[in-house]
């Protein structure tokens, strides 16, 4: 069973079923082993019909986070591309990787219009998906 106590990834597991969109969420309790060394578990394995597959990664912030305005600031890991690229090349050529920002949007700016964001327990969620090789 994947762990859902990260609201980030629990609030984009709500917002697939209610696009319907058929998933599979996955269980990240352990690395998964690669070759001498271990890859980073991917979130979910997303399959829209008539659309490409994706190995999705989703990394969460709050929206706006802190004065200074780095709320654009990429935190994603090394650690993070070399697994997901990895995943790519394990699932071949119908999968994508991709990172899904899930923002928490605590203030009165967003990453997203406002008929872009998604409501999931008392909170607004704004996705931004964005592709492995971009």
């Amino acid at each position: 069973m994947a762990n859902r106590d990260n609201h980030y990834e629990a609030a984009f597991e709500e917002y697939l079923r209610h696009r319907r969109v058929p998933y599979v969420a996955v269980d990240e309790a352990k690395r998964s082993r690669w070759g001498d060394g271990s890859l980073k578990s991917l979130d979910f394995i997303v399959s829209p019909p008539g659309a490409a597959s994706w190995l999705v990664d989703v990394k969460g912030r709050r929206f706006p986070s802190g004065e200074q305005r780095q709320y654009w600031k990429n935190w994603s890991t090394r650690d993070d591309l070399v697994s997901l690229s990895r995943w790519e090349s394990l699932f071949g050529s119908q999968f994508g990787g991709l990172f899904v920002f899930a923002y928490n949007v605590v203030g009165d700016r967003a990453p997203l219009p406002a008929e872009s964001l998604f409501e999931f327990r008392g909170g607004l969620y704004g996705f931004v998906g964005i592709r492995l090789h971009e």
